[in-house]
């Protein structure tokens, strides 16, 4: 899972990271299992890093017919992809040489996305860690990620308009891994574009594109507030009372 959202529709599998799974992990995760799904629901381990990951994604980056996963990390990107049902590493890209962020976030932040903007069949990376100044544009040319540019906001979506790949970039507040409220429109060769303001702070926030082909927001804020918005309408409702997550 990514916080941009998942692009298949009928995953077989779903990543995320997590704790380690020891006894503890996995008695908690059977206790809290509902009885009708777990003949067909179960959960392993399929890697084990020495550092946290920030955001982790799954995509064709290679072009093949399986997806590769590929998790940010504190001062890397990389890329992995199934062999023999084990995850090896294909490419590695470090963001060393990204300006670091003039106000450093206490806790490492980051976000992840990926997208086909020019329909070559391969993904694309949209990276952003949150203790750099800027995100970078990478794709994989079949030994390594090559980067294309920089970014200067937080890529959390990418759209088409009027035949144009569209990016939604969002901006984060200095010191923290918290987004704003402002985001801006921008077209994908472009370097900034007409800005816009959510209705709040977002905590967590997921992209969409509905059946009626509009565009919309899905987030929640520091309150635990659900708001779907459509960016070219306003937002559509919210759901309040209740702490709000997705699933």
């Amino acid at each position: 899972e990514s916080l941009a959202g998942v692009s298949r529709r009928q995953p077989a599998r779903h990543f995320f990271p997590s704790a380690a799974l020891d006894r503890e992990v996995r008695l908690t995760l059977e206790l809290g299992r509902s009885p009708e799904r777990r003949a067909n629901w179960s959960l392993r381990e399929v890697m084990r890093l020495d550092t946290i990951v920030l955001d982790v994604a799954c995509g064709q980056v290679d072009g093949e017919a399986d997806d590769e996963v590929v998790v940010l990390v504190p001062g890397a990107v990389a890329v992995y992809r199934w062999r023999n049902d084990t995850l090896m590493l294909l490419a590695r890209h470090s963001l060393a040489s990204l300006p670091d962020s003039r106000e450093p976030t206490r806790v490492p932040s980051g976000n992840l996305l990926l997208a086909d903007f020019n329909d070559d069949g391969r993904d694309e990376l949209f990276v952003r860690s949150f203790n750099k100044q800027q995100g970078e544009l990478l794709s994989f040319g079949g030994a390594a990620l090559r980067s294309w540019r920089r970014l200067a906001g937080v890529p959390l979506c990418l759209w088409h308009r009027a035949g144009r790949p569209v990016m939604l970039l969002g901006s984060t507040e200095p010191g923290s891994n918290r987004l704003q409220s402002r985001y801006q429109l921008v077209d994908i060769n472009a370097s900034s574009g007409p800005e816009g303001t959510l209705a709040g702070k977002p905590i967590r926030l997921r992209c969409y594109n509905s059946a009626t082909g509009r565009d919309l927001l899905a987030w929640v804020d520091k309150l635990g507030v659900f708001h779907l918005e459509e960016p070219a309408a306003g937002e559509l409702w919210r759901l309040e009372g209740v702490g709000s997550a997705f699933t």
